[in-house]
């Protein structure tokens, strides 16, 4: 799913996985459905989708095995574009945030693609261009900032800055592992990292300066990440939603969800008020209903003695869904 706010205006995009692979576009204030468009049986589901900041227009890319990219007018019902991205799945797109600038950037598990759906007198996309001075490694992440200037978060760990012609021009270490976000808006360079930190740096068309690292309370890393008026919002992989005031590095956990698989118990509570709920990835949850917030939260298994459980008489079945064995 993907969010964009334009004079006042929300507009929320989002894409299902299964036999319909149908690309649907809300009113986030009216929740009400705004257009939707059917990729076809062939499509195997929406891998993900991405909305331009001046909410005109759509991509999008399947999960066949031709990774077919679709452009979209929000108005209207068939593609303007439809071709194939290549032999590599996409996991993420982001639009520039440049006024005027329709150029997007594709997240493969190989490289990181440029498009440039308005100008015919080029070629529809390709891929960055490392040249000879950089190492080229595996990108998890994009961001473009309000200059056209398109962050990639790298699997070394590194923040990529690319220029508007899709060439690499500079390489900031910023984590020790994998980094996993990134994030660039007020002139405020922000990611976050397979070591639990963020790392902040700022952002002056092109010249950069480190200002501080931040380490996360939450000790799962952050898959999302974003930035405004000096407070950082991070979305962790366990379903923790957390903000981090900049000055201060103060630290609130903002939601919480479950995280793996399905969500297979719901129990209410009339008399407390709240209701409870448990699923794969083996955590229940009670939450008020009045206030909106999580109470407590617990693990539904614990193994004995440090020992993982096992026996052949029972066998959780309840979904398929799950990363964890079905032991746990």
């Amino acid at each position: 799913m993907h969010v964009v706010y334009e004079n006042g205006k929300g507009v929320a995009v989002s894409g299902e996985v299964g036999a319909k692979s149908t690309i649907h576009v809300w009113d986030t204030q009216t929740l009400k459905s705004l257009n939707q468009f059917n990729l076809g049986k062939e499509a195997k589901g929406v891998a993900t989708c991405a909305m331009s900041p001046c909410q005109r227009y759509i991509a999008a890319c399947d999960m066949s095995n031709d990774h077919n990219m679709y452009i979209f007018h929000v108005g209207k019902k068939k593609p303007i574009v439809t071709i194939s991205a290549g032999t590599d799945p996409i996991g993420d797109i982001k639009w520039s945030r440049k006024p005027n600038d329709l150029r997007f950037a594709a997240v493969t598990t190989r490289s990181l693609q440029f498009w440039n759906p308005a100008d015919s007198s080029k070629k529809l996309f390709k891929n960055g261009a490392f040249g000879p001075n950089f190492t080229q490694t595996k990108f998890t992440s994009a961001s473009f900032d309000e200059e056209g200037i398109c962050y990639s978060g790298g699997a070394n760990g590194a923040i990529h800055c690319w220029d508007q012609r899709g060439e690499l021009g500079l390489v900031l270490k910023a984590h020790a592992g994998e980094c996993t976000a990134v994030i660039c808006k007020q002139k405020t360079l922000v990611s976050s990292g397979k070591d639990f930190k963020i790392c902040v740096h700022t952002s002056d068309k092109g010249t950069f300066e480190f200002v501080k690292q931040i380490s996360m309370d939450t000790m799962y890393h952050a898959s999302s990440i974003d930035f405004m008026d000096g407070k950082i919002l991070v979305g962790h992989d366990n379903g923790r939603i957390a903000t981090v005031m900049l000055d201060t590095e103060e630290q609130k956990i903002e939601g919480i969800s479950h995280h793996d698989g399905e969500v297979w118990g719901l129990e209410t509570f009339p008399e407390k008020g709240t209701f409870m709920t448990s699923g794969d990835d083996n955590t229940f949850m009670e939450i008020s209903v009045k206030d909106k917030k999580v109470l407590r939260t617990g693990h539904v298994w614990l193994p004995e003695n440090g020992k993982a459980y096992e026996t052949n008489k029972i066998r959780s079945t309840a979904s398929t869904l799950c990363s964890y064995p079905a032991h746990q």
